[in-house]
């Protein structure tokens, strides 16, 4: 007499849930930047994260969180530009992983244009002589700046200058 059991093993594997996936980002420097992907499945899955192929691991800037899968960036810099990537999994003791699905983007950190420069506003100048105008700015590198001049609340043309 041999008593048998029936054990049922239910699984679905991860998927990213409408919304749950990772987009490109534009971030101010010094600014927090917050990521987060969410899946579903059962077993509940666990995240991962990755910056440049590398793993990420916390640190006094940044904090990863493998259940909820949210990645926080407290103060950004330029090094924290990059493509980073989300990868959710679940798994079942002694199966393994059963659901494997990742989501990436890119994130740029960049300066705030910022005007350096700027003549003062009570410049004397004779009628009928040139008087130039100091006007500097700097922002991102790569960004192409434009400067646009305006007298009482006109936009000026570029002859006008």
């Amino acid at each position: 007499n041999t008593d048998q059991s029936e054990v049922t093993v239910s699984y679905l594997p991860a998927t990213f849930v409408p919304g749950g996936t990772l987009s490109d980002e534009v971030v101010l420097l010094g600014q927090t930047l917050e990521l987060k992907c969410t899946a579903t499945g059962v077993p509940t899955p666990s995240y991962q994260w990755f910056k440049d192929l590398l793993p990420l691991s916390p640190s006094s800037s940044i904090s990863v969180d493998s259940v909820s899968g949210r990645l926080l960036i407290r103060t950004t810099n330029i090094s924290h530009t990059g493509k980073y990537k989300c990868r959710a999994t679940n798994e079942i003791p002694g199966m393994g992983i059963v659901g494997d699905v990742t989501t990436s983007a890119s994130i740029y950190v960049i300066e705030e244009t910022r005007i350096t420069q700027f003549f003062q506003s009570n410049l004397s100048v004779i009628i009928g002589e040139k008087a130039t105008l100091p006007c500097v700015a700097t922002s991102a590198e790569g960004t192409h700046l434009s400067y646009l001049w305006t007298k009482n609340g006109s936009f000026l043309e570029i002859d006008e200058l």
